[in-house]
């Protein structure tokens, strides 16, 4: 049963709690185009595309605290996409030459350790 707009604000409160975990797959799929861009050497649209994600990184940890959700998701979901988004924005500047194969390995091993 629905009255009035409690219904569509009840249903909004239950679908919050998702709120940072939809950010954060969102994230995963810029890593995608971010990839893409350099392949396209695109790399205006590809250093764009790591902006707004790292934006939107700093977006889900706030909107989470604000709304005061956690999830067992979210907590091994985050640091993976965070890594993997580090790793494909150097992948892209190592494949550039504007970073050494001696300095994209050692962030390999400080994101993978």
């Amino acid at each position: 049963m629905r009255i009035g707009g409690l219904g569509i604000l009840l249903k909004g409160v239950r679908m919050s709690r998702y709120v940072p975990n939809m950010i954060t797959f969102a994230r995963l799929l810029l890593c995608v185009l971010i990839a893409t861009f350099f392949i396209q050497r695109e790399y205006l649209l590809a250093l764009v595309a790591y902006g707004l994600e790292e934006l939107l990184d700093q977006a889900d940890g706030k909107i989470a605290s604000m709304l005061g959700v956690r999830s067992e998701t979210g907590r091994h979901f985050d640091p993976f996409v965070d890594t993997f988004a580090h790793l494909t924005a150097f992948a892209g500047f190592l494949s550039l030459g504007l970073l050494p194969l001696w300095m994209f390995l050692v962030i390999l091993f400080r994101e993978l350790a």
